[in-house]
């Protein structure tokens, strides 16, 4: 393998990372024996590699038919006329996937039970989680982006609302704003304020988008031009279980349920209930595939969460009890923990450290490799996660021969490169040596 170290060689010697940290090890997938190693002892931050691991421990720690549930619950069921007395609560199991369209249904199976009118409140019920609703060492400034979603025992819509920022119908005027296809002021749960403009026609947008941190209200200023297609953004909530609790408000308003007494999350969980109605996600495999191929971080903080409650029953998940579920996952699996410090289940914190590792969605077809290996000899061979971060590209994986036979297994983790394109390109590249020299 001479002429493969002379080809990764010839990548690592650009200019582009002179001053990175790289690790690298490639081995063959039959024998395991290392084909090539480049500094693969070191500790480098991993980015969304780190969903890898996170991956592997909840395939072995839940039943691969392990599904969440979120169940309606109230002190009793309807009385004569249809009325619930009291509170209904919206009991999360940590679900990641749950969507409004699956509080429609619940709605609707509460109308097929002859419910018409609430007295109380809607609670969401996320206490199965603890209640750090962020990662530790997520950066502040990404509290109001979509992949910095905080994280409850209740989730719904990806914790996010999405604005469609569409132009006037004249220069000056302020552009028309929707939320979740509400128009603004017909939605509670975020408020927004909007400075921007629009402007004459070709000149594009400068929209900006703001959230207050610890508020649920967002700014929009800049300008649209005339004729612009609507501009989407998403942006984080606060509080999810009480979000969720106040999209599932919605959805029974949309039924025809009165709900006298509003929404408001859970302190604890209640005492004495009955399950009125329940929402199934799909199964572990499912949930799993969006979690790798979207590179989805709530998910990955919802599974680490899932995996630590599992391990611990008796309290509520944490990032805590999943890192410990992680590591003795890794010990049992005689795999060394050594130079490996894990505090989330995404990547999205630069405090993670792992050595270099392994990987999963197809380049060349769909997920986040989607328009890398579209070429041959690489093309539809790559089975590999991506991760990124400031100043970090990584990419782990394996690279199947002509019969879709695994052939090498791979691990490139890099810290501090000068550019993120240049970083792929190079990744890329040793990869076609790996291929070119087989």
């Amino acid at each position: 393998m001479d002429t493969l170290d002379r080809e990764i060689s010839s990548v690592l010697s650009r200019e582009t990372f002179q001053n990175a940290t790289i690790g690298i090890r490639i081995c063959d997938a039959v024998s395991s024996r290392a084909l090539y190693s480049y500094n693969s002892h070191l500790s480098i931050t991993p980015a969304s590699n780190q969903k890898l691991v996170t991956a592997a421990v909840a395939l072995k720690n839940l039943d691969p038919g392990f599904t969440y549930q979120t169940v309606v619950q109230a002190a009793s069921g309807p009385d004569s006329e249809g009325i619930i007395h009291g509170d209904v609560w919206l009991k999360g199991s940590g679900d990641p996937s749950l969507t409004s369209d699956r509080l429609d249904e619940l709605a609707q199976d509460l109308v097929e039970c002859g419910i018409k009118m609430i007295t109380g409140t809607i609670v969401g019920d996320g206490t199965i989680f603890d209640d750090q609703l962020l990662g530790m060492g997520w950066c502040w400034d990404d509290e109001p982006h979509y992949y910095s979603a905080q994280v409850a025992g209740l989730n719904c819509n990806g914790n996010v609302v999405t604005l469609s920022v569409s132009p006037g119908t004249a220069e000056g005027q302020v552009p028309k704003i929707f939320i979740n296809g509400l128009e603004s002021h017909e939605e509670s749960y975020v408020s927004v304020a909007c400075t921007a403009k629009t402007v004459a026609e070709k000149q594009g947008h400068t929209l900006a988008f703001h959230r207050r941190r610890g508020h649920n209200s967002i700014t929009v200023e800049g300008t649209v031009a005339l004729g612009h297609e609507p501009v989407l953004e998403k942006i984080t909530v606060e509080e999810p279980a009480s979000f969720a609790a106040s999209r599932f408000a919605l959805s029974l308003k949309k039924v025809g349920i009165q709900c006298a007494g509003g929404f408001r999350k859970a302190t604890k969980p209640p005492s004495r209930v009955i399950d009125l109605a329940v929402s199934t996600s799909h199964s572990l495999p499912c949930i799993l595939k969006t979690f790798m191929k979207q590179s989805n971080n709530l998910y990955g903080e919802a599974i680490l969460k899932t995996c630590g409650h599992h391990a611990s029953a008796q309290s509520p998940g944490s990032a805590t009890s999943g890192v410990a579920a992680i590591k003795e996952f890794l010990t049992c699996s005689d795999i060394s923990t050594s130079g490996i410090v894990m505090v989330d289940g995404s990547g999205l914190s630069q405090s993670n450290s792992l050595t270099a590792g392994f990987a999963l969605p197809v380049g060349g077809v769909d997920g986040t490799l989607a328009n890398r290996f579209t070429h041959l000899p690489l093309k539809g061979r790559v089975n590999a996660k991506t991760g990124s971060l400031d100043r970090v590209s990584s990419l782990s994986g394996f690279i199947a021969d002509d019969t879709g036979r695994t052939k090498y297994i791979f691990s490139i983790l890099m810290s501090g490169v000068a550019n993120a394109g240049d970083a792929r390109q190079g990744q890329d590249d040793i990869l076609s040596a790996i291929m070119k020299c087989s």
